[in-house]
């Protein structure tokens, strides 16, 4: 296996500067995290267009949370897809996801709502999953401008992806959510670190494993136990909805998210794995590099959530 030629330049230039700053002996901080975050923006320039956009407000259990809610045919009753950007707990936003959201909702033909969940190390854990757990449960309150169908689905990339699985990890416990399906990408699911895939992808592939404990550090502040917050050690059982998972062969969290998908699959619950095996971390927001796979993902997950597959 190796990494696609049409990374190589991006990962010289990248590696080049991640060798400079540690030869500095420069941290990373919010702020820079930040700011190379949204650099990644700037490589998803293709926007279509889509017939409904909306900025709402969810107000709940002394929330607000702010969505933006996507719709391809408002005029439609269509599932809905409550949708978690990644960032590591530290980045990103529902702007800097409005073009991936807007493709999401256009190939799978869903009301996308795009949640601006609160960050670290402002609001560290569990206020994101909070933010999102919480939104995924009153989203009817705000969706009276577009028609919906009262099914629900829930995906992220990343650290979006933990929030995914790490709510359904909740609703196990108190079922109150009913979720039919989720999607998580190149997702974060072992906040011990503890995967083989660490020490094979952890340097040079764009995301580093220094890159992913200084994430986590300002994600736990309170010595909670990372073991237990980590949705591949949590619980599993029948009841989890249908499940996709999207990995990328030279991605440190490939690991921990093969091992979720065999997991699930052992419940008897219908499970699907895809991997690009020339892929790293962040593709999906690298599309004008990599634009014949990110096209191959949309497709997966359209055909995913569209699917009448039984779940056992």
């Amino acid at each position: 296996m190796t990494i696609s030629p049409k990374l190589n330049a991006f990962l010289k230039q990248s590696n080049t500067y991640i060798a400079r700053m540690k030869a500095r002996g420069v941290l990373p901080t919010p702020e820079t995290a930040r700011a190379g975050m949204a650099q990644l923006t700037g490589f998803v320039s293709n926007i279509p267009e889509i017939a409904h956009i909306e900025a709402r407000t969810i107000i709940t259990h002394n929330l607000k949370i702010p969505v933006k809610i996507y719709s391809p045919s408002p005029n439609v009753p269509l599932p809905v897809l409550m949708y978690y950007h990644g960032g590591g707990h530290l980045c990103g936003n529902t702007d800097q996801y409005d073009p991936i959201t807007r493709k999401l909702a256009l190939s799978a033909n869903v009301v996308v709502v795009s949640v601006d969940y609160r960050l670290a190390p402002e609001n560290p854990y569990p206020a994101g999953i909070d933010d999102c757990f919480h939104a995924t449960l009153n989203v009817w309150d705000v969706l009276n401008n577009v028609k919906h169908q009262r099914r629900q689905f829930i995906a992220g990339d990343s650290a979006g992806g933990a929030i995914a699985a790490s709510i359904i990890m909740r609703n196990q416990e108190r079922p109150d959510l009913a979720i039919e399906k989720q999607v998580l990408i190149y997702p974060g699911l072992d906040y011990t670190l503890s995967s083989a895939s660490y020490q094979h992808c952890g340097n040079g592939y764009l995301l580093e494993t220094d890159k992913i404990r200084f994430y986590f550090d300002n994600y736990f502040q309170h010595d909670e136990d990372r073991l237990k917050a980590s949705p591949l050690f949590g619980r599993f059982s029948p009841d989890m909805p249908q499940t996709l998972v999207i990995t990328a062969g030279f991605d440190p969290l490939k690991d921990e998210g093969r091992a979720y998908y065999t997991k699930v699959k052992e419940q008897g619950v219908y499970a699907s794995h895809y991997e690009l095996p020339g892929m790293i971390h962040a593709f999906m927001n690298l599309e004008d590099l990599v634009k014949k796979e990110v096209r191959e993902l949309y497709q997966k997950i359209a055909d995913f959530l569209k699917s009448s597959t039984s779940s056992k």
